[in-house]
């Protein structure tokens, strides 16, 4: 409920590492919002390979992407484990982006399997979709990073994907 404008705060990563400092002539929720949009833009693009656009006109986005962008704060929190999983515990939908080692990936795919003695419960969602909506799928699907070696996506992922 503080209104107060024309501030300098302080932000600390939850790693503890790094400390960020600014000031605001907006109050400290605005600041705080522009923060989390941009934190939670740059997180999402480093897991999904895709770009999220909000509703604003492009010359607007691309301003504020191109500046957010160059921050160490984010730099530093698209990188950082434990901000990483502060996102991802306040984002759960994003954990099946993260990959899993392989033998976590073969027992979540028996374990799959086992729960669907009849087949994937999802195809008949997938046969109803039209061409170009499996194109449009498969096109965003094509900017997730892959895993790196030793670790895979299981089945379960790739469908929530």
């Amino acid at each position: 409920t503080c209104t107060t404008s024309n501030i300098v705060y302080a932000m600390t990563c939850p790693c503890g590492d790094y400390d960020y400092v600014d000031s605001t002539p907006e109050t400290l929720a605005n600041a705080m919002a522009y923060h989390r949009e941009h934190g939670n833009r740059i997180i999402h693009e480093i897991l999904t390979g895709g770009v999220l656009i909000q509703s604003l006109t492009l010359d607007s986005i691309e301003q504020k992407i191109t500046i957010a962008n160059k921050m160490r704060l984010y730099e530093h929190s698209g990188q950082c484990p434990a901000a990483l999983r502060t996102f991802l515990d306040c984002n759960p939908q994003y954990w099946c982006f993260v990959p899993l080692r392989s033998d976590e990936a073969s027992t979540d795919n028996v374990s799959y399997f086992n729960g669907n003695p009849n087949g994937d419960p999802e195809l008949v969602c997938m046969m109803a979709m039209n061409a170009a909506d499996i194109d449009r799928v498969a096109t965003w699907l094509s900017f997730v990073p892959p895993p790196p070696d030793g670790y895979l996506f299981s089945y379960r992922q790739k469908r929530k994907q």
